[in-house]
């Protein structure tokens, strides 16, 4: 599995340095759309829309900042083991002091911040699914436009999972 990783990771080295010195053009190109996605406010209005329930939900940000911490300490945990397990649960203990130190009824604001963030899903799941379902059209049809992926993106932004 190791080598296969290697061997990979290798080949895209070697597809990039060529990129880099024989065909600068490409590489300016998408280095040119990377930096103006990145810019664009549009890129990052999903993370907007998952602040704006926190922020109503919670108003004190510093309160906001350490249950959402202490979210993330409890997941990370749950999938530790061994010395990394104790030592995260001691990380766990100390966010939460620093919880009841901010706000004495700290539990029951966690309990909406836990209800908000476990909502969220992981970037790479929605972008698995969108190529499961890019890689089935292109089973059918060798090309796809633009405006056929806009037309998918709506239907299953539309669409009610179960």
């Amino acid at each position: 599995m190791i080598r296969v990783l290697l061997s990979a990771l290798c080949s895209l080295q070697r597809r990039l340095s060529y990129l880099v010195t024989r065909r600068p053009e490409i590489w300016d190109c998408a280095r040119k759309k990377a930096k103006r996605m990145l810019s664009d406010a549009r890129t990052l209005s999903h993370v907007d829309r998952l602040h704006e329930p926190l922020r109503s939900a919670i108003a004190e940000p510093m309160l906001r900042d350490a249950l959402v911490h202490v979210w993330y300490l409890l997941r990370r945990q749950k999938r530790a083991e061994g010395d990394d397990r104790v030592h995260r649960s001691q990380l766990v203990a100390m966010a939460c002091v620093l919880c009841g130190r901010l706000c004495p009824d700290w539990k029951a604001s966690y309990v909406k911040v836990d209800e908000l963030l476990s909502q969220a899903v992981r970037a790479s799941s929605a972008v698995e699914g969108v190529n499961s379902v890019v890689r089935m059209h292109q089973g059918r049809h060798r090309h796809v436009s633009q405006e056929m992926l806009d037309l998918k993106r709506l239907y299953w932004n539309c669409r009610v999972f179960r």
